[in-house]
C-alpha cells in the first residue's frame, strides 16, 4: 500500500472504489438549494393569502386553515418553467377535507392528507409562486409542516433523447423512439487510458437498453437488475444510455468510479460509512466460487440454474438451485488438514419467502440456516477433526435458493469474498505503511486516537503504534481476544499498561493520553484506564506512526475509520468529547496541529486541502 504522511500534515483517502466518485448520477434525484423560507413555520412571516386576508394562519407552529375557503396560502421563490421540483410536506390532525398543490397557475394535485408526503411536479406556467390550497370545496381542517421545494438537477447534466423524461426519482423511456439518455464530460482527462467502474439500477418493462461509455458499447439488457460494468471508455468522454425503439422502463442510481489497480485502499462499507479494510493473507480454497453448474460440485435432487440473478456485487452471476426434495444438497468433497480451524462462507437468498436449510464443513457437523428474499452472508467457523470434509448446502423442505460466492479459508473468521475460476486464489495481505512526519508528533506529550474494529472477538489482531522505529520507544494499541490493550514503553522501562474489555467487532473510539505522571485510555466517551505517576518520552523520540507493533511485525488487520495524532495532551473533556459519538467540532479545532489518516472524511469535509494517495 502507499506512503500515507509524508510532508502533509493531513491526508484523507478515498470516499469510494478506486480513486473515489468522479460524478455520482442520479437521475431526478440532484437536488438546487432550498427554495422554501419558513417551512417549519417557526415565525409568522413569509407566507401570503392569495385574497389579503388572514384564512390561511400560522399557529403553534403549523399552517392552518381557519375557515371554509378558495383561496391559497402561498410563496414566490422563483419556480422556472418547465423545470422540475421535488415537495416535500407533512400533514398531521387532518380531521376534514385535504390539501393541494399548485405551482403558479397551473394544475392541481390530488388530496393529500395526513402523512409526510413528496411529490415531483413540472412547472408548467410562468408564474413563480408555490402554493396551498384546500380540498375542491374548500375544506381542510388540519395542520401543515416541514414543506421543503427543491429545483431537480438544477444543473441539468442529463440531456434527455426523444421518448425520455424524468419522473420519480428515475429517469423514464416509454415506447416508440430509440432517444439516448446522455451526460457529457463525464470521464476526466486522460480517460482512454484509464478504467472505471459504472454501476446503475435498471427497470424493464419492455424492450432492452445499452450502456455506452463513449463509443465503447455494452451488450443490450432486457431484464430488471442493478448492473456493474467495469471497462475503459472509447472515443468521446459522454455516459449514454440507448434503448431500442421498443424500451419502455428507467435508469436511476448511476455512478461512474475511477479504477486503479494498486497503492489504493480498499475500502468497507458494510455500516454505511467508509472504512480502510486491512486485511491478512488468505486463500479461498474452492475452485468454483460461483458457478455451480461446474462439475465441480455434487448435486443430490437440486438443478442449478446459472446466472438466474444479480450478485451482491451488482452483475448476473448468481446461480439459482431448484431443490426438487427435502434432502436435497450441493457440496464437494475435499482434503483439509486435520486439527486445523477453517471458516466457510456463501451468499444466499430466495426469490420470494423463505427456505431452510442446514450447512457446514463436516458431513456430520452442520447448523441451521434460513434464507429470505434479501442477500444474507451465511458464515460457519469448525476445527477439523480429520482431513476428508464435505462443505456442503443441505434443505430441509422443497424449494430454490439463489446462490453465490462460496469461500472456505484456513483461519477463524471469514475475510471478504475472493472469486475464483477454477483454482484456489490467495489474496495478499494488506499493510497501511510509511506514515509518519516528525513534525507532527509531540514525544514529551500527545494523544493517539483511533476508530477502528476487528474482525472477531477471539484471535490477535496486530498493533497500531507510535514509535521510534523499534519496539523500545512506543506508544503501544493492540487489539486481542476481545480487548483494547495499551502499552506505554520507554528505553527506561514499561511507563504504563492498560486493557479493556468490548465488543471488538464492532467501531470503537480510542483516544491514549501519555504525559509525565498523566497517562489514560478513553474508549467511547469513556476513561476506562488512568495512571498518575511515570515519566514521559524524552524530545524527539517518537517519529513515526506504524499499523504494526514499532518493528515490522504484527501489523493491524481490521477496519480503521481513522487514526489522528494530537501535538498536545488534551483535557479530559477534549477526550471524552473526542472520543464520543460526535466528535466533529474537536477535530475540525485541531485540523491544522495533528496528521490524520482515515477513511470516513465527514469531519474534514471543511479543510481547504487534502492529499491523494
Amino acid at each position: 500500500m502507499s506512503n500515507l504522511l509524508q510532508k502533509a500534515s493531513i491526508v484523507t483517502t478515498p470516499t469510494a472504489y478506486g480513486v473515489g466518485v468522479l460524478n455520482s448520477i442520479k437521475p431526478a434525484q440532484s437536488f438546487g438549494e432550498e427554495l422554501i423560507v419558513n417551512g417549519n413555520f417557526e415565525t409568522d412571516s413569509n407566507w401570503n393569502n392569495s385574497d389579503g386576508g388572514n384564512d390561511w394562519q400560522i399557529v403553534n407552529g403549523k399552517l392552518i386553515l381557519t375557515t371554509t375557503s378558495a383561496n391559497n396560502v402561498n410563496q414566490g421563490i422563483g419556480l422556472v418553467q418547465n423545470k422540475f421540483y421535488k415537495i416535500v410536506f407533512t400533514i398531521s390532525n387532518t380531521t376534514l377535507g385535504g390539501l393541494r398543490i399548485r405551482l403558479g397557475t397551473g394544475s392541481f394535485t390530488s388530496t393529500y392528507t395526513d402523512g409526510t408526503h413528496t411529490l415531483y411536479l413540472e412547472q408548467t406556467t410562468t408564474n413563480d409562486a408555490f402554493r396551498f390550497y384546500a380540498d375542491s370545496s374548500g375544506v381542510f381542517n388540519g395542520s401543515i409542516d416541514n414543506v421543503s421545494v427543491k429545483q431537480v438537477d438544477p444543473n441539468d447534466r442529463w440531456v434527455l433523447g426523444t421518448g425520455w423524461s424524468k419522473e420519480q426519482g428515475k429517469a423514464v423511456k416509454i415506447a416508440g423512439s430509440s432517444g439516448e439518455l446522455v451526460q457529457l464530460s463525464v470521464f476526466p482527462s486522460g480517460f482512454l487510458s484509464k478504467t472505471f467502474k459504472i454501476t446503475f439500477t435498471l427497470e424493464v418493462t419492455a424492450g432492452s437498453v445499452r450502456l455506452r461509455a463513449g463509443t465503447n458499447n455494452q451488450s443490450y439488457l432486457n431484464s430488471s437488475g442493478t448492473y456493474s460494468y467495469t471497462l475503459t471508455p472509447a472515443g468521446n468522454d459522454q455516459l449514454k444510455f440507448n434503448g431500442d425503439s421498443s424500451f419502455v422502463g428507467s435508469v436511476t442510481n448511476i455512478s461512474v468510479l475511477e479504477v486503479q489497480q494498486t497503492d489504493i485502499p480498499r475500502l468497507d462499507y458494510t455500516n454505511g460509512t467508509a472504512s480502510i479494510l486491512l486485511e491478512p493473507q488468505s486463500t479461498n480454497i474452492i475452485e468454483y466460487s460461483e458457478d455451480f453448474s461446474n462439475s465441480y460440485w455434487a448435486k443430490s435432487g437440486a438443478v442449478v440454474i446459472s446466472d438466474s440473478a444479480v450478485s451482491p456485487d451488482g452483475t448476473l452471476n448468481a446461480d439459482k438451485l431448484n431443490f426438487t426434495a427435502s434432502n436435497g444438497e450441493i457440496v464437494k468433497g475435499m482434503t483439509f488438514i486435520s486439527g486445523q480451524t477453517y471458516t466457510m462462507s456463501f451468499y444466499a437468498k430466495t426469490e420470494s419467502g423463505t427456505l431452510d436449510f442446514i450447512y457446514g464443513n463436516m458431513d456430520y457437523s452442520t447448523i441451521s440456516g434460513t434464507a429470505t428474499n434479501e442477500w444474507q452472508r451465511f458464515v460457519i467457523t469448525q476445527t477439523l477433526p480429520t482431513a476428508t470434509r464435505f462443505p456442503k448446502i443441505q434443505t430441509t423442505e422443497i424449494g430454490s435458493l439463489l446462490l453465490w460466492g462460496w469461500q472456505v479459508e484456513q483461519q477463524s473468521y471469514p475475510t471478504s469474498y475472493i472469486p475464483t475460476e477454477g483454482s484456489a486464489v490467495t489474496r495478499a495481505a494488506e499493510t497501511l505503511n510509511n506514515a509518519g512526519n516528525s513534525d507532527l508528533i509531540n514525544s514529551t506529550e500527545g494523544v493517539l486516537y483511533c476508530e477502528i474494529a476487528a474482525f472477531s472477538n477471539s484471535g490477535q489482531f496486530g498493533n497500531i503504534t507510535l514509535n521510534d522505529g523499534s519496539a523500545t520507544n512506543r506508544v503501544r494499541l493492540e487489539i486481542e481476544n476481545g480487548q483494547i490493550k495499551v502499552k506505554i514503553d520507554t528505553s527506561s522501562g514499561q511507563v504504563a499498561s492498560f486493557s479493556h474489555s468490548v465488543d471488538v467487532t464492532s467501531f470503537s473510539k480510542i483516544g491514549i493520553k501519555w504525559k509525565e505522571n498523566d497517562f489514560a485510555l478513553y474508549v467511547d466517551g469513556i476513561e476506562t484506564n488512568v495512571d498518575n505517576s511515570g515519566v514521559s518520552f524524552a524530545p524527539n523520540t517518537l517519529n513515526n506512526l506504524a499499523f504494526d507493533r514499532g518493528d515490522t511485525l504484527q501489523d493491524f488487520y481490521g477496519r480503521c475509520k481513522s487514526v489522528a495524532v494530537f501535538k498536545e495532551a488534551l483535557s479530559d473533556t477534549e477526550l471524552a468529547c473526542l472520543t464520543s459519538t460526535n466528535n466533529r467540532e474537536i477535530l475540525l479545532n485541531y485540523y491544522y496541529r495533528m496528521q490524520y489518516v482515515g477513511a470516513n472524511t465527514e469531519a474534514l469535509s471543511c479543510a481547504e486541502q487534502t492529499f491523494k494517495i
